[in-house]
């Protein structure tokens, strides 16, 4: 009783039209909602908690103004940020 691999033969086609009676996405939604099935959106509690995590980082941000160094768009960032890997003897490495 060993595996063994037998051939088949597969057909397949790119521009056939086979896929004329495939329902759209939103069709399939509205089907799952018809028949009670809310797995496709997130439940009021689920999206609650996540807003308090965002709630929490945005009034420390409001509570605590520092500020983060800026550069310019194409450059290699901030000094602040090889100062941060230098001082865990890490660098960037160069492009």
């Amino acid at each position: 009783g060993g595996t063994f691999a037998q051939p088949i033969k597969l057909d397949y086609c790119h521009n056939c039209g086979d896929g004329i009676n495939t329902p759209e996405a939103y069709e399939k939604l509205i089907l799952d909602c018809l028949h009670g099935d809310a797995t496709n959106f997130a439940h009021w509690d689920e999206v609650a908690l996540s807003w308090s995590f965002v709630d929490a980082i945005s009034q420390n941000w409001e509570e605590n103004k520092t500020l983060s160094p800026n550069y310019e768009a194409g450059s290699m960032g901030p000094k602040a940020s090889d100062d941060l890997l230098a001082k865990d003897g890490f660098h960037w490495w160069p492009l």
